[in-house]
């Protein structure tokens, strides 16, 4: 008798694999959805957003559901579903993930007072007022800690400028195959900043230039174009980073820096620099000139190699 009690004590529907779960989910109103949140871990993660069959009319009624529910993680992979203006006031969101493809607009009034991670894959034909929608939306992120941007815009921007005194990652993505992005750049402010990686994207000034808090930088370009410009973007962005511990250039970078004139001279006093890690797309002769000019202006450097990929 209490193996029939047991057995019918059972969480038998949790017993369910995700996808049947999820089946279930489907046919339940937005209300109940959020309430099996409370049931356990598992129900909370089935529950989270992920936008693969919503539209845009039944965006705003799930966002709503959210945002009484305090919801605390928002991903939208779908680029071309826009979201609503509620979606930037959720105090209790503390995760942001948009993936943005055909229009980008933030609401006046911003309230994400408690987001600590933002990830922003903007990829678009028309770059209009993109600068001033991303220092909007950055100006109210006043806890943000990681910050990456995969970026792909077509070049009617000069510049984005990015304010976080509270940041301490930040990734930089420009693909290989979008390279629209060279022409624009980036200006970051974050005094505590520690890890700092960009791909494809040379012309990045940092503020504070004497940066102490960087432990850890990743700069990478795989592009065939060496000019003045881009050996000028490169230096500006090694002396914003002069600071860092641990360094990792891969690519092109050292054959960018080669087209400096007087590079011996215009590198910066890497005097925190313990470990160089150099991975050149194509080893070529000028990769070891430049290696050795760096390491000449590191005078505390305890582990320096060289790779390919």
């Amino acid at each position: 008798m209490g193996d029939i009690c047991t057995s019918e004590r059972q969480d038998r529907i949790g017993e369910l694999p995700d996808d049947i779960l999820l089946h279930i989910l489907y046919f339940l109103s937005i209300g109940d959805v959020f309430r099996t949140s409370a049931l356990s871990t598992r129900w909370k993660h089935l529950c989270t957003l992920k936008y693969t069959w919503i539209t845009t009319s039944q965006l705003q009624p799930w966002i709503s559901a959210a945002i009484r529910c305090n919801l605390q993680e928002l991903e939208n992979s779908i680029g071309n579903v826009p979201l609503p203006d509620n979606a930037f006031t959720v105090k209790s969101l503390t995760v942001m993930k948009l993936k943005i493809t055909s229009f980008f607009q933030v609401p006046s009034f911003i309230k994400l007072s408690n987001l600590k991670t933002l990830h922003l894959s903007l990829f678009l034909k028309n770059g209009k007022g993109i600068a001033e929608q991303l220092e909007q939306l950055f100006s109210d992120c006043c806890l943000l800690q990681e910050l990456v941007l995969n970026i792909g815009i077509s070049l009617s921007i000069k510049r984005i400028k990015i304010c976080i005194p509270s940041l301490r990652t930040m990734v930089i993505r420009c693909p290989s195959n979008r390279r629209i992005l060279c022409g624009c750049g980036i200006t970051i402010y974050a005094e505590n900043l520690k890890v700092l990686l960009s791909i494809n994207c040379l012309n990045i000034e940092i503020l504070p230039c004497d940066l102490s808090s960087l432990n850890y930088a990743y700069i990478e370009d795989d592009s065939d174009s060496f000019t003045q410009q881009t050996a000028q973007n490169a230096l500006k962005l090694m002396t914003g980073i002069c600071n860092v511990k641990s360094l990792t250039l891969s690519g092109d970078i050292l054959k960018h820096l080669f087209f400096e004139e007087n590079l011996q001279d215009g590198l910066p006093l890497f005097h925190r620099l313990t470990h160089l890690k150099v991975i050149p797309r194509k080893l070529g002769y000028t990769d070891y000139l430049v290696w050795k000019d760096i390491l000449q202006k590191s005078p505390n450097i305890v582990s320096s190699r060289m790779t390919g990929y």
